[in-house]
């Protein structure tokens, strides 16, 4: 009988270590042993571990269920043992945690030219999954957590110069766990700007935001299309033009990069590249016209009779004290740079034309006076009307020609 029942438990153990080799050990929170294979929905993410024995932890909430229950996601929390400055488990064999990501501008507030800063608000989304936060029988739903208590990328823009606003949401799905984050900020980029054609101008930034302490080799970012947004539960990225006060947003592309920092020689990038052009009516309206409109006054003195001098220079007068003055206004349209910009040399040509007129009036005057006119007869030719003709055309071909010219800087 004993070396009956020796060889019914030698048999007894053989299976049970048949068994255990087959479906990996599950290590509740409650002590208890559960054998079950976790399984990630989306294949996307899906991350093979390097160890064949993965940890699915039950709550205590799990342990009271029957075994066909679900446990309600509200009443899970993070396990004790959790290491939240650790990454993930499930990792490449190279090590990499693999990631889901993507970064949206929403709004472009607009540019400071004088600090060459844009400022923008934006949205970075990632998903990945930690397999220390399977539970198990968790309902198959994602559930709002404290972002401190479990570990997530720390996203940081380059060349940031401020924050005014930052917000950080992780939201987890105990049943496969997989994690999404959205990290929300407004921020203040330094950039390089060129205001050479102002107001016409337009520019291309990039910006670029890194996961600090971590690059290439550690966390390793595929780039999250509209589609998988839209898979994950997630509204597709708007479409709706980023119009500013002074600003607009022509267009925008996104990707993933790969470019040495000063957080890790070979870092990955989420990188945004917007074509912003500046809202032209304004300037044009309030700055260019008004200059314009002067000029035009001032041609009006060639069609005033070169014998009324008084009313010629009064015009002139007139326009020259009213383009110096809004001199004073349209200063604050320009950038506050230290080279010319496009605006600069139009109002040098506006003053130069007005001031032109100005002594083209008193130069012909001074050929009337010594071509003495007043005593020649009536249908004789007159060197100041002749020379008011000559000159006065002169001028309105000019004003024609370098307001063209202008335009065409601008387009070629």
């Amino acid at each position: 009988m004993a070396l009956k029942a020796t060889v019914l438990s030698l048999v007894a153990f053989a299976c049970c270590a048949s068994a255990l080799k087959q479906t990996p050990i599950i290590a509740s929170l409650n002590g208890g042993i559960k054998r079950a294979k976790v399984v990630y929905t989306d294949a996307s993410l899906e991350a093979e571990p390097h160890s064949s024995l993965i940890e699915l932890h039950q709550s205590p909430a799990a342990a009271k269920q029957g075994d066909n229950d679900v446990v309600s996601a509200k009443e899970i929390e993070v396990p004790s043992d959790y290491k939240v400055n650790r990454r993930p488990p499930n990792k490449t064999p190279e090590g990499t945690v693999l990631m889901k990501s993507r970064i949206d501008v929403f709004t472009c507030y607009g540019i400071d030219d004088v600090a060459e800063l844009i400022k923008f608000a934006s949205k970075i989304t990632s998903f990945w999954v930690d397999a220390r936060l399977v539970v198990d029988k968790a309902e198959n739903t994602f559930t709002r957590i404290d972002a401190d208590k479990v570990w997530h990328p720390q996203w940081s823009f380059l060349n940031t110069a401020s924050v005014d606003q930052e917000m950080t949401t992780i939201k987890v799905n105990w049943s496969n766990g997989k994690v999404k984050m959205q990290y929300v900020s407004t921020q203040s980029i330094s950039s390089e700007i060129d205001f050479a054609a102002f107001p016409f101008d337009s520019h291309d930034f990039k910006l670029a935001a890194t996961a600090v302490r971590y690059g290439v080799t550690e966390l390793h970012n595929k780039f999250l299309s509209p589609d998988d947004m839209v898979s994950a539960g997630e509204a597709a990225p708007s479409t709706a033009p980023l119009d500013g006060a002074t600003w607009k947003v022509k267009g925008i592309t996104t990707a993933v990069v790969q470019k040495p920092t000063i957080f890790s020689p070979k870092d990955e990038l989420l990188q945004v590249a917007m074509h912003v052009e500046r809202k032209r009516l304004n300037p044009i309206m309030c700055g260019c016209l008004p200059q314009l409109l002067i000029v035009l006054f001032q041609l009006g003195a060639f069609y005033v009779a070169p014998k009324e001098f008084g009313d010629r220079i009064s015009i002139t007068i007139t326009g020259v004290f009213t383009i110096v003055l809004f001199f004073g206004i349209v200063d604050g349209y320009f950038p506050r740079i230290s080279y010319l910009s496009w605006m600069h040399w139009y109002t040098f040509i506006c003053n130069m034309l007005t001031f032109g007129v100005f002594g083209a009036v008193l130069y012909i005057e001074h050929i009337r006076n010594n071509s003495g006119e007043e005593d020649k007869a009536e249908g004789e030719v007159k060197d100041g009307e002749r020379a008011n003709e000559v000159i006065g055309w002169s001028f309105v071909a000019t004003t024609v020609f370098l307001n063209i010219l202008m335009i065409v800087v601008v387009y070629v």
